[in-house]
């Protein structure tokens, strides 16, 4: 693509052309314009990685040196982009500068290099000295643009480069603009000859309205006006491209092309001609490493997310010590990016997603090219979410009606099922079809993830034996918001003793209506005793429609004797929500409703007891009996055993309580049924009568 070939575009297309870069171009042309070059001159290196613009820049100030009137009438301005291969010492870098004034009408006087064989130095400085000579007698100073400066400076021999900054310290010819993918050691040990001495421009990845602007350029300059509707209509796209190819210009082109040129195409078969228009670059990327920083990309790629260096050093075989160097390399050549974690500890990943996907579909083995994860993120980041819905209905439908070929549905499925746009339903369900045709085909088979429930069941396993880093690890490979992989995270955390944890996971899983997490987070809170974060809870808990939810925390501030001004706010609606399930709750609210003071139900009491009816549980009769007596209501009970209907059944189904009931009751009557009681039921019954005095000891402190 000529728009990408700076070096043989005319001054005025690329000055045309230039798009974007316009700030970090300014600083440098600012610096240009304003500075005669007879005092300090300041130096500059932009950094960035391959194909982010920086022969662009470089080639756009020579045109502007070129065209400016002021400028060319004292400068000149040599860009060797393209003529580095063979420079190895300081004399080969003079030697092309010489040649190429040469050809712009520079008298050169070059010297003889029979006359220095001996001595390369003085050949050295005899070559800067004949270009010297020849810009004064010109009027001019150089303006030298070196790409990949930092292969030129490392080719060179330490002692040169020591006589290069001698030159340019204390000359005032020439002025040095270079490009290079890193941070050199020439440019940041404190012992070498460049050490903090160029002003380090970075180009960083271009913004979402950088993007566009260039976007928009390149549909007027190709005449593709489809590339301008598609900045206008498809916002989610165009982050995306900025996203995977971390805005870098020369990536970008690859995905525009496409655009252009297969704009119906979708999915994995897009996603490989882009990896195929993108081969020539990533491989070059790769070829410019060494070996051992080569197995460092690769191996991090793997991991996709951001790693640290100990997980790293394990899984690449590499000690950390001599990793961390690499890994800093790496950084300073803007392969990577370090991300930053806890305390002083920093996590790596690859800066350029996309190229991270393009090492995983062409470098990988046979296993990371089995995890279907990175097809999954090229769907979600290219497709807005209704898109991929659309892709899945589709994709779904070929299944059942047997459309897919297996390959395809062994890559495909996978892809799908670690997708968060699709329920845990739907991707147990293409898991399941896929599984059927493809079953004869283990390679096929054994690529395909399992189904929800089947990881539930060994998490489930792990957490019983307390591997609960393992069972977490296990549940993340869910990608679904499922409600019960929050309430397993929340649970695995409550055992682990991380309460904090616990309550964020509870907190989801109570939120999508779990009712275990709704109890456990309730329980959680009323632990914590905070008033306002107590009402808070019931207030939401109030709102979930989970009566059941409700009234067990309402149960539980019974039980703790705890917040009873929070539960007589929520006890009608807790009970009588749950009546709706549940029509005997009256037992269930008579208590809670003394515990609260609100004794105006007792006048029911008769009513609720003939509701019960003999056929009750002998536990719930026996539950109303001993709440009624412990909030203080033995005139009632004591009623309901002498009731002509209903009391001689009930003494025979609780007749324990009944004996309790007239120890609480002062009367003839009831001192006669104690003096009846037969002796086998003294034990139970003292039984029972300590255990209601200790809770109204626990309910009602202030009558001890």
């Amino acid at each position: 693509m000529i728009y990408f070939q700076a070096s043989g575009l005319s001054d005025a297309d690329i000055i045309k052309q230039f798009i974007v870069r316009k700030k970090e171009f300014e600083k440098v042309i600012s610096v240009i314009k304003r500075d005669d070059m007879e005092g300090s001159i300041q130096h500059f290196i932009y950094i960035g990685q391959r194909g982010s613009g920086k022969s662009t820049l470089l080639r756009r100030i020579q045109a502007e040196i070129n065209t400016d009137n002021q400028l060319n009438k004292r400068l000149i301005a040599v860009n060797l982009s393209e003529e580095q291969a063979g420079i190895y010492r300081l004399y080969d870098l003079w030697e092309r500068v010489c040649n190429e004034l040469s050809t712009q009408k520079f008298d050169i006087e070059e010297p003889d290099w029979d006359n220095y064989s001996d001595n390369p130095m003085d050949y050295t400085n005899a070559l800067y000295f004949s270009m010297q000579k020849a810009l004064e007698k010109k009027g001019k100073k150089l303006v030298l643009l070196l790409d990949n400066i930092d292969r030129i400076l490392e080719n060179i021999k330490k002692e040169e480069n020591r006589l290069f900054r001698e030159l340019m310290q204390n000359h005032k010819d020439f002025r040095i603009i270079g490009g290079s993918t890193r941070l050199s050691e020439h440019h940041w040990k404190y012992d070498e000859p460049f050490y903090e001495f160029f002003n380090i421009i970075r180009l960083l990845p271009l913004n979402q309205d950088e993007v566009k602007e260039l976007l928009i350029f390149w549909s007027e300059f190709l005449e593709e006006p489809s590339l301008k509707q598609f900045v206008g209509h498809s916002e989610g796209k165009l982050n995306a491209v900025r996203i995977l190819s971390d805005g870098m210009p020369r990536t970008m082109l690859h995905f525009v092309e496409l655009l252009i040129k297969q704009p119906n195409e979708y999915g994995y078969e897009y996603l490989k001609m882009i990896v195929d228009r993108a081969t020539p670059i990533y491989q070059e990327r790769l070829g410019n490493l060494s070996p051992l920083q080569q197995k460092v990309v690769l191996e991090i790629s793997f991991f996709w997310e951001a790693v640290k260096v100990k997980a790293l050093s394990k899984t690449a075989k590499v000690e950390s010590k001599t990793l961390s160097a690499v890994l800093g390399q790496l950084t300073d050549m803007q392969i990577l990016e370090k991300v930053k974690g806890e305390g002083k500890n920093y996590a790596y990943r690859i800066k350029e997603r996309f190229f991270n996907l393009w090492l995983i579909m062409t470098q990988g083995g046979p296993k990371q090219k089995n995890q279907a994860k990175y097809l999954t993120i090229f769907l979600e980041t290219w497709y807005a979410p209704e898109e991929l819905r659309n892709l899945y209905e589709i994709y779904s439908r070929d299944l059942r009606d047997k459309k897919v070929s297996p390959d395809r549905a062994a890559l495909m499925t996978p892809a799908f099922a670690h997708s968060k746009h699709i329920s845990a339903a739907e991707r147990d369900d293409l898991i399941e079809q896929t599984k059927t045709m493809v079953k004869s085909d283990l390679n096929y088979y054994n690529q395909l993830p399992p189904k929800t429930s089947e990881i539930y069941d060994r998490v489930e396993e792990l957490i019983e034996n307390g591997k609960y880093e393992k069972a977490i690890n296990h549940l993340h490979s869910i990608d679904q918001n499922e409600h019960y992989k929050s309430f397993l995270l929340g649970y695995i955390n409550h055992c682990k003793g991380d309460i904090e944890s616990a309550v964020k996971y509870y907190e989801k899983a109570a939120e999508e209506g779990v009712g275990d997490a709704i109890i456990i987070l309730g329980l959680l809170y009323i632990k914590k005793g905070n008033l306002d974060q107590v009402e808070g809870f019931f207030k939401r808990v109030s709102k979930t429609g989970y009566p059941n939810g409700l009234l067990t925390l309402i149960l539980m501030l019974y039980k703790q004797n705890k917040h009873k001004e929070i539960a007589a706010l929520y006890v009608n609606k807790a009970v009588n929500e749950f009546g709706k399930m549940h029509p005997r709750s009256k037992p269930v609210h008579m208590i809670l409703s003394l515990w609260i003071g609100e004794t105006g139900i007792m006048s029911e009491a008769k009513v609720v007891m003939h509701q019960l009816g003999l056929d009750e549980s002998t536990r719930t009769l026996e539950l109303l009996i001993k709440g009624s007596l412990v909030h203080h209501q033995k005139n009632i009970v004591w009623n309901w055993f002498q009731d002509e209907k209903l009391g001689e059944p009930l003494k025979e189904i609780v007749r324990p309580l009944y004996y309790t009931a007239a120890h609480f009751i002062n009367s003839k009557e009831a001192k006669q049924v104690r003096l009846s009681q037969p002796p086998e039921l003294e034990e139970t019954v003292q039984s029972i009568i300590e255990n209601i005095r200790e809770r109204q000891r626990f309910y009602y402190p202030e009558e001890s």
